[in-house]
């Protein structure tokens, strides 16, 4: 995984049910924050497109959708 200040963002989304919960993509990876940007954990999606939007699920916040380009 590459840090993400070291890769152009792409899409970021903040949990509407916990605000300090935020999503952040950039290619093919995914970093979160629990703690509103303090600190990131993150995680590299096996595709091979990069990540254009992410979308927290109003009614569930445990579903996160990713956007791809082709």
């Amino acid at each position: 995984i590459i840090s993400p200040d070291l890769l152009p963002v792409r899409a970021v989304a903040i949990d509407p049910a916990h605000s300090q919960m935020i999503w952040v993509a950039s290619k093919n990876q995914v970093y979160y924050s629990s703690n509103a940007g303090v600190s990131w954990s993150g995680q590299v999606l096996p595709v091979d497109h990069d990540i254009l939007f992410l979308i927290i699920d109003a009614a569930d916040s445990k579903y996160i959708y990713a956007g791809f380009a082709r």
